[in-house]
């Protein structure tokens, strides 16, 4: 019985389409240009003025990918029998704790202005801006007032049972040699298409070589 911890790096790639978001900023400006004098009316100046009214918005983008840092912990419980004075073979149950999820990539492009031209007349040079209705533009995607979190939620951890099947050969009490088969099969977690537990409940053969500094 020898817990161990192993680390390692998992195949990345994307799971699922992306989604896209805005978020309006609500800064919007009607800005004068230009005013043209058109006539009179009782003997006061009319005039067309023509403004441009701009506002900003963001866009966010969620992304989703499976893979990068992954962590086991693993307890086997392994019985070694020898077959001669070098040679054994060993084998046993082994448990384990492990987390695989598909991680949540934001990208927010920011203060992605547009803008509107348009006219109006008063009479008399104008004081104000006129009220331009900015909501009218549509922006693609959701509004990310809509958000209700990831579409592929992190899972909790589980714990499996796998085995191993291995044999080892010592050579001179100084020089070990060991190959390993280990395969411990975990439930479907299918997210956007993909059993992000696949990796995990791959069989693979594994080979060592120790060396004895010290009796």
């Amino acid at each position: 019985m020898q817990p161990t911890a192993k680390y390692a790096q998992l195949k990345t790639g994307n799971v699922g389409n992306s989604k896209s978001y805005y978020k309006e900023n609500h800064d919007g400006v009607a800005t004068l240009d230009s005013s043209v004098r058109t006539g009179a009316v009782g003997g006061t100046q009319t005039y067309m003025n023509y403004y441009t009214y701009s506002e900003t918005h963001d866009s966010i983008v969620k992304s989703y990918r499976k893979g990068g840092n992954y962590l086991e912990l693993e307890i086997p419980i392994l019985l070694k029998y020898k077959l001669t004075k070098s040679l054994s073979v060993y084998g046993g149950a082994n448990f384990l704790y492990h987390k695989v999820g598909v991680t949540e990539n934001t990208y927010t492009k920011q203060d992605i202005a547009r803008s509107t031209d348009f006219a109006g007349a008063t009479i008399g040079l104008p004081t104000t801006a006129p009220v331009f209705n900015g909501s009218d533009y549509t922006y693609a995607g959701t509004p990310i007032a809509n958000y209700k979190g990831s579409l592929y939620p992190s899972p909790k951890g589980i714990v499996n049972l796998g085995y191993m099947l291995g044999v080892s050969y010592e050579y001179s009490n100084k020089w070990l040699f060991d190959a390993l088969l280990e395969q411990s099969p975990a439930n479907k977690n299918v997210e956007g298409g993909y059993n992000v537990n696949a990796p995990v409940s791959a069989a693979y053969f594994r080979l060592s070589v120790g060396y004895k500094f010290i009796k």
